[in-house]
Formats: C-alpha cells, sequence, structure tokens
C-alpha cells in the first residue's frame, strides 16, 4: 500500500498475511528499503483482513493521509500502471479510482468467469456496469478507508462490499493492462467459494425473501379463500410477512446496527411502497386471465432485486 499526503507519496506498507516461513528473506528485504514499513499477521486472516491492518496502521500513523493506493503482490500491477492510477487521486480525491483490467489475450478461466459473473452480479446490486470489479489496484480516498474499516468481512468479500458502498459516492477507473504469471498460479481466488462467499449478503436475502414469500403467499390463499376479496388478502399477507422479514433482515442478511424505530419506519414504507406496486401488478395480470397465487408469485419476482438494492443502501444501514 501507498499512502498519499498532500499529494505527495509519503509512505509504502507491506502487509505479510501469515506467509509461509520461506518468504521471511523476501520480507526482510523488504523491510530494509528506507520508507518501506511490513506489518504482519501471525496467521493469514484474508484479503480483506490484511487491507484493513494496513489502512488502519496508515490513517493512526498518518492523520493527514489523504488516500491509500493499494495493488497486489502477485505481479498483476505493472509500476507505470500503479504510478496511473495514482495520479488521478489529484484531480478526484473523493473518488475510488480502479485500476481495471482489459481482459484481452490470454486469461485463465477462472480469472475471467469471476470477474464476468461479479461484474454482472455488482451491475444488478447497483446499477453501475464496471469493467473489473476485482481489481486490486485501487486508490481508495480517505472517507473511503474509513468506512472499510467498519466492514465486518476479512476475505475476498471485502472489496466487493467496500466497492458496493462506494458506489453511493464516485467510482473512476483507469484501463491498465492485464498481466497473468503463469496462468495466475499465484491467486489463491476459489471461483466457486470465494464468489458465494463475495454474494454471501445477497443469498441470505434470497433465503429470506423465500421464508417472507412462503408466509405472505399462504395467509394470501387462505384470506382469499375465506374472504374472497384481493385487497384484503394482499394486505393480510404481506403484514405478517412483513414483521418476520424485518427481524430476520435486520439481524441475520444485513446485520444493521442503525436505529431499530427508524429502521422499521424506513422498511414499512418499503414495503407499503412495494405492496401498493405488487397489488397493481397483480390486478392486471388477474384481470388477463392468470390465476391469484401465480400472479402474486411473479409480481413478488419481478420486485425482488429492486427491493434488495433498496434495502441494503438505505433501509438496513450500518451506523
Amino acid at each position: 500500500m501507498l499512502s498519499r499526503s498532500a499529494g505527495l507519496l509519503v509512505r509504502a506498507v507491506i502487509v505479510n498475511d501469515g506467509s509461509a516461513g520461506r518468504c521471511a528473506a523476501t520480507f526482510d528485504e523488504l523491510r530494509a528499503i528506507p520508507g518501506v514499513e511490513v506489518i504482519a499477521h501471525a496467521v493469514n486472516l484474508g484479503k480483506g483482513a490484511a487491507l484493513k491492518t494496513g489502512f488502519n496502521w496508515i490513517l493512526a500513523n498518518d492523520p493527514e493521509v489523504t488516500g491509500i493506493v493499494t495493488a497486489d503482490a502477485d505481479g498483476q500491477h505493472l509500476p507505470l500502471d500503479v504510478a496511473r492510477v495514482t495520479q488521478e487521486h489529484g484531480p478526484r480525491p473523493e473518488a475510488l479510482i480502479l485500476g481495471s483490467r482489459t481482459f484481452h489475450g490470454t486469461v485463465p478461466f477462472r480469472s475471467r468467469f469471476g470477474n464476468t459473473l461479479t461484474r454482472a452480479i455488482f451491475r444488478l446490486f447497483t446499477g453501475l456496469a464496471l469493467r473489473d470489479t476485482q481489481t486490486g489496484l485501487r486508490v481508495w480516498p480517505r472517507s473511503q478507508c474509513l468506512d472499510a474499516l467498519r466492514l465486518p468481512y476479512n476475505g475476498y468479500e471485502f472489496e466487493f462490499e467496500a466497492l458496493v458502498k462506494a458506489a453511493q459516492s464516485k467510482i473512476h477507473e483507469v484501463p491498465i493492462e492485464t498481466v497473468y504469471q503463469e496462468g495466475n498460479k499465484s491467486s489463491h481466488f476459489n471461483p466457486i467459494r470465494d464468489s458465494l462467499r463475495i454474494y454471501y449478503v445477497f443469498l441470505r436475502y434470497s433465503a429470506s425473501a423465500i421464508l417472507a414469500a412462503v408466509i405472505d403467499s399462504s395467509v394470501f390463499s387462505l384470506t382469499l379463500w375465506r374472504t374472497g376479496n384481493l385487497v384484503v388478502s394482499q394486505i393480510a399477507g404481506r403484514a405478517l410477512a412483513t414483521l418476520v422479514a424485518f427481524f430476520v433482515l435486520r439481524n441475520l442478511v444485513f446485520r444493521s446496527t442503525g436505529a431499530p424505530w427508524k429502521t422499521l419506519a424506513r422498511f414499512v414504507t418499503l414495503v407499503i411502497v412495494s405492496g401498493a406496486i405488487s397489488l397493481r401488478l397483480i390486478e392486471t395480470m388477474v384481470d388477463a386471465g392468470v390465476s391469484p397465487l401465480p400472479a402474486k408469485l411473479l409480481a413478488e419476482g419481478m420486485l425482488f432485486v429492486a427491493n434488495f438494492a433498496v434495502q441494503r443502501t438505505l433501509i438496513f444501514l450500518r451506523e
């Protein structure tokens, strides 16, 4: 990591995330370089933990730092590209600068697959189309470094979570060379295991949505059978599902630390708006000849991703 203060590079920090003993000589050589600080973890804690350790050390030792440049140690980032993204910090001090690879030429399958999938999910979550969501070459403004320290993630998912959070402010991409050495063997990224970690919040949300949908649809069907009233059935099903969903989403999915009553008020507002839209969609489909329950499931499915994005960014906050 490189820190920038008043537009000048002032410090280089290297985090040894529990590397094997055979790497000790390399870190000794780095430690002997003037202006280089080496911080070591006793055991491997994950990429996110290593980044947070570096952020915390720089922020604590340099109160005037304006941004931090991060680069992976697997040879993928050329010195010229590091310099290029660093230069973008001056005119954009509050933006997260990404050194985005073009992925032209021969690219290992796991790297291309992982980035393609993550780009698609990121666009689904945020509406932003980025070229490279997994790049380790980034310039983090001070404010985002402070926010990132509070993220409760220590693996590869840390960078994705920080990127989603940054999407609420500003992101700027700078094209860089795509470099892979020997098929990127030095990378510890597992496209299946680590992708699941990256999307873990969305998976938890999906599970909670299925639970709420089961409750909602069951109450909806029972009330419709007893009353024959579509509006009353929709309200009854949504009311019970809302209570269950709120506690699950707040405590298990998003792990919000915001004030409970304020969060509940925001959530209920979303439920009312979403419910009204859903009801209108259901009525339209029923008028077109679709049975009520299939119409409800289809309408809720159409609103699924939009509700996730709103809940993550506006409702269940970490304050």
